[in-house]
């Protein structure tokens, strides 16, 4: 399918800009529709840079010159220059489509975009033909366009996203397939594919698969648990390595309408659901995150009934939150309660609580040194490494408790 075959303006067919014997003119563009289906944010810069595209195509069509005839004559390589021709046509047309895309969005996944655009654009006038001539008939006439109705003209543009800038004109062309008039596929399968795309191929696209997931009936993405899950370790993330306090209340905002979907699903929560919302506030500078973190510890404690049903990584965010804001004696009170709580941990609340003798008993303790690679905390790294806490506890030792500071002294040899 050639390029000027793609190349239609949002809501209908492109009319030619600029007849064959005349060359084009700004009078010759065709005024933009007047009702657009498409959501503004992605349908404005799409009908422009269609409309700017053709514009050059129709420029460059006049100003080229003709081409002999004579199929027999063969250039030096022994190419037809018909042949040759067409290759520098595509290569001009792919670089007029590079000028006139919106800015961002990689050429084959545009490429993609406009044949499924073309293609829904298609049907949908065929559907409107059959309407006309069948009237009280439900009999279709029309056979759609190839790979409508088995999906792959969605998958291969699920395939293409490498931005964030795909990932914006995605949830258009998902929007488009989900109203198109003839019921078209989107199972689980496709969802897994988009939201393995929005999350592992392509960096900061999370926010277009949380978009996509609050509007289920919109686009026809419903996410599994575990792919919730996921999306809402990222939006941990985003949280959590914000450098500015105050910037992550948005990115905030997004993990917990994150986790509502879980709620408003025909998924629960697990007690793994929790872990993100307390990771977000333990190692932020939030603190309206690290009390959000708390209450929602609160409730996991209170719906699943201890720390005996909660994973081991949520206690360790909790006591890494408490020393991190300075509330030593929660910290203490929570490492003392749970036992699964990292040695680390516990050696650096002990320490920052003064409580010198408990300190020097983990010392001793084997799993102490434990490298971080062996746990499954994913904030792991952000832990006081146990040489600063052994060296800042050491120091306390040596003015304030000769006895226990020798007795530490042998117990890190």
């Amino acid at each position: 399918m050639s390029l000027r075959r793609l190349l239609v303006v949002v809501g209908g067919p492109l009319r030619s800009c600029a007849s064959a014997s005349a060359p084009a003119s700004a009078a010759a563009l065709p005024s933009p529709p007047t009702a657009l289906r498409v959501a503004p944010f992605s349908s404005t810069p799409n009908a422009f840079a269609r409309l700017r595209l053709s514009s050059r195509l129709a420029n460059a069509s006049a100003s080229s010159p003709s081409t002999e005839s004579g199929g027999n004559r063969r250039n030096k390589k022994g190419s037809s220059p018909a042949s040759t021709n067409s290759a520098v046509e595509d290569v001009e047309e792919d670089q007029l489509l590079m000028d006139a895309m919106p800015q961002g969005v990689s050429l084959d996944f545009y490429k993609r975009y406009l044949a499924l655009v073309d293609a829904l654009d298609e049907d949908a006038a065929l559907l409107k033909a059959d309407k006309k001539r069948t009237k009280n008939s439900k009999t279709q006439v029309s056979h759609p366009p190839p790979g409508l109705l088995d999906g792959s003209l969605l998958r291969f543009l699920v395939a293409e996203t490498r931005s964030t800038q795909d990932a914006n004109l995605l949830t258009d062309a998902l929007a488009r397939w989900r109203r198109h008039p003839r019921t078209l596929e989107q199972d689980g399968a496709d969802n897994a594919l988009i939201c393995h795309a929005l999350i592992n191929n392509v960096n900061d696209a999370h926010g277009s698969l949380l978009l996509l997931a609050l509007n289920p009936f919109k686009y026809g993405v419903h996410l599994s648990q575990s792919q919730v899950h996921l999306l809402m370790n990222r939006l941990a993330s985003d949280v959590v390595n914000s450098l500015e306090a105050n910037a992550a209340s948005p990115l905030l905002d997004n993990l917990y309408k994150a986790f509502a979907i879980l709620l408003r699903s025909n998924v629960s929560p697990t007690p793994q659901s929790y872990l993100p919302l307390v990771c977000a506030g333990a190692y932020s500078k939030s603190k309206d995150a690290w009390e959000y973190a708390k209450t929602s510890l609160r409730e996991a404690e209170w719906i699943f009934g201890g720390p005996e049903n909660l994973p081991p990584e949520i206690y360790n965010a909790a006591v890494a939150g408490f020393i991190k804001h300075g509330e030593y004696d929660s910290a203490v009170s929570l490492a003392e309660r749970v036992i699964s709580v990292a040695s680390r941990l516990r050696l650096e609340a002990y320490t920052m609580s003064g409580l010198w003798d408990k300190a020097v008993a983990v010392l001793s303790e084997p799993n102490l040194n434990e490298p971080i690679a062996n746990t499954e905390d994913a904030f792991a790294e952000r832990w006081t490494s146990v040489a600063e806490i052994q060296q800042m506890l050491l120091k306390e030792l040596k003015e304030k408790d000769e006895a226990l500071y020798a007795k530490a002294m042998a117990s890190t040899k």
